[in-house]
């Protein structure tokens, strides 16, 4: 039995073909295949508290991360106080 389908069309979220090359730590792996696999399901918005929940992490773990990940430019920080549209709310 295979690990996962693999078969056209059944990726969740696509990977960088150098993604390896970051040197990620296992916790900055597991935030941004988190991350990536939210904005497929086109749920993108969310807090560090549920990140750190959901990836068995600490608050301040995700904060490393997410800056981290920031800086590599693997991800963009969105300010909260912006909504969908682009306008303040």
């Amino acid at each position: 039995m295979p690990v996962a389908d693999m078969s056209a069309g059944s990726a969740l979220f696509p990977v960088p073909k150098d993604l390896d090359n970051y040197g990620l730590t296992p916790a900055e792996f597991r935030v941004y295949v988190h991350l990536a696999r939210r904005m497929a399901l086109r749920d993108g918005s969310t807090t560090i508290e549920a990140i750190a929940k959901h990836c068995r992490l600490s608050n301040k773990v995700v904060e490393a991360c997410l800056k981290r990940l920031e800086k590599l430019i693997l991800i963009r920080a969105v300010p909260k106080s912006f909504s969908m549209e682009g306008g303040r709310r």
